[in-house]
């Protein structure tokens, strides 16, 4: 049993149940405290340093912790139909973008962009500073 929980500015978060000994042990009830988020920014360029306006900036997490049923989740239920997930941070028409979500213990940051014009890329930072904003982070295509 997995449920999933997000609010504008805290970390999304996942919850799992998911053997049965655990579903077995489910708690009448549940107090769950989102972390507030951590800002980053950054621009994304295509090769010619050009602003790639209207691309979509997709966070993924860590994974969970093999001592921990909760864990960050960027990305909602891939179950759940696009119009039911949170929002996925998009380029304005000078290619920023940011996002006040991400979890303050992430060790890295991760994920991949997509744009109709250009190839899914994929892009990663291992102990970002904090916060991601200066200077920003440039993703190229």
């Amino acid at each position: 049993m997995y449920y999933w929980v997000s609010a504008p500015g805290r970390v999304p978060m996942t919850i799992a149940w998911n053997t049965k000994p655990s579903v077995a042990s489910l708690p009448l009830d549940h107090t769950w405290r989102l972390p507030q988020g951590r800002f980053v920014a950054g621009k994304v360029v295509d090769e010619t340093g050009q602003p790639a306006a209207g691309t979509a900036v997709h966070f993924q997490g860590e994974g969970m912790a093999w001592n921990s049923r909760e864990y960050a989740d960027y990305e909602g239920p891939m179950a759940a139909p696009k119009s039911e997930r949170p929002p996925v941070p998009v380029t304005d028409a000078n290619g920023r973008w940011s996002a006040d979500f991400i979890s303050p213990k992430a060790k890295s940051i991760f994920g991949y962009l997509e744009h109709p014009g250009f190839a899914t890329t994929q892009f990663g930072h291992v102990h970002p500073p904090d916060p991601i904003e200066s200077p920003p982070a440039s993703f190229l295509f």
